[in-house]
């Protein structure tokens, strides 16, 4: 998993569109792909907006809700019957080949 990690990280240093990575930009692009995800797997914005509303803005520990987020996305690559850490490598490549002929 580091591996993956690194790479990403090296990724978003690479990109020259990029903002400096802080916590607000990851935060946003984070909210943005976890919507997107639940809307790919049927979830609706009404439905979200529910949620979001019941959930009370609970903070906790980055490193546990990491962990959590990680158990998630492995039960969702499962129904979807995919592994996740090959989506995660398919990704990458994508990205490094898109600033590459961008280069």
């Amino acid at each position: 998993m580091s591996e993956i990690q690194n790479r990403a990280v090296d990724l978003m240093k690479m990109d020259p569109d990029a903002h400096p990575m802080t916590v607000e930009d990851l935060r946003d692009n984070f909210f943005k792909a976890s919507f997107a995800l639940y809307c790919s797997l049927g979830g609706s914005e009404a439905k979200a907006k529910a949620l979001l509303q019941s959930s009370g803005g609970h903070e906790g520990d980055v490193a546990t809700l990491v962990g959590e987020l990680m158990v998630t996305t492995a039960g969702v690559s499962h129904l979807q019957d995919m592994d996740m850490m090959q989506a995660a490598y398919n990704t990458l490549r994508r990205r490094y080949q898109q600033l590459s002929s961008a280069a």
